[in-house]
């Protein structure tokens, strides 16, 4: 036989009965549920046993599939980049090429232009005036 005795705030109390024996009173809060006293007492079931086991056994592959692909990202980032700065170096060596060939050549007409030549000659030769 199984009697309840339960008010609000206080619990509620079971009271067993078996054919010659008395089972004791066991208090238990609504409010505040029994608990394990030691975390040796909580045992772990089958089914968090496998849970556990099948995100360990998940996770710790994506982590290292994300550490690898990360990898690889990085490096062919820093091909690209490399490829695409060598391409812009040896685009501004060629501009700057021609330009420096385009001054040389401008230079060099100026220098060779015999009006030019006839008057630094004049300026020279000149007395120099105070």
């Amino acid at each position: 036989m199984i009697a309840v005795d339960s008010q609000i705030d206080k619990g509620t109390t079971f009271t067993l009965t078996f054919p010659n024996v008395r089972a004791g009173r066991t208090r238990m809060s609504v409010m505040n549920p029994a608990r394990p006293t030691s975390r040796s007492e909580t045992r772990w079931g089958l089914q968090p046993k496998l849970i556990l086991s099948m995100l360990l056994v998940g996770v710790v592959p994506l982590m290292v599939g994300l550490g690898l692909a990360f990898w690889q990202g990085s490096r062919e980032i820093q091909v690209v980049n490399g490829e695409s700065f060598k391409a812009i170096a040896e685009e501004t060596a060629r501009k700057v090429d021609l330009l420096m060939s385009d001054e040389v050549g401008r230079t060099a007409r100026i220098a060779a232009d015999p009006s030019i030549i006839l008057e630094l000659e004049q300026r020279r030769d000149a007395p120099a005036r105070a």
